[in-house]
C-alpha cells in the first residue's frame, strides 16, 4: 500500500475480482468508504493500534460458490438483510463504493436495517 500511496493518483479496490471502491489516493487513504477497504487499511502496520494486525473473519467467495447478493455481506460488519439481494453503486462522492451501507457519508439505496442475530443452536 505504501507503493501505491506514493505513485498512484487514483486507486480501485477490487474484492473477488469486483471493483468495490476507487478513489484519488489521499482520499481513500483518509476517508474509505467501502467496509472492505476500511478492513485493508486499518490492517497496515502503521496503523494497527494493538500488537497484531486486524484481519477479516471468513473466506474470500470461489468463482463458483458466491453469495447471491453483495460478495462481501458475509464478512462485513455492516451487512443488513438487503445486502443478501444486491448492492447499489455509490457516487464519486462516496468513491463509487458498491455498497448499501458506504463509510463515512450519506448513502443511495435502502434504509439501514440490521440484519437479525443468528440463533444459538
Amino acid at each position: 500500500m505504501g507503493v501505491v500511496a506514493e505513485m498512484a493518483e487514483r486507486v480501485q479496490v477490487q474484492y473477488a475480482g469486483q471493483k468495490v471502491e476507487e478513489q484519488g489516493v489521499a482520499d481513500l487513504f483518509a476517508r474509505p468508504h467501502h467496509p472492505y477497504t476500511a478492513a485493508l487499511l486499518s490492517a497496515l502496520p502503521e496503523r494497527a493500534n494493538a500488537r497484531r494486525l486486524p484481519s477479516i473473519p471468513g473466506v474470500v467467495p470461489g468463482l463458483y460458490d458466491r453469495p447471491p447478493g453483495c460478495l462481501f455481506e458475509p464478512r462485513c460488519t455492516h451487512a443488513t438483510d438487503i445486502c443478501r439481494q444486491g448492492a447499489t453503486r455509490q457516487g464519486p462522492e462516496l468513491g463509487y463504493a458498491l455498497c448499501n451501507h458506504p463509510l463515512n457519508g450519506a448513502r443511495k439505496g435502502a434504509p439501514k436495517q440490521r440484519r437479525k442475530a443468528k440463533a444459538a443452536s
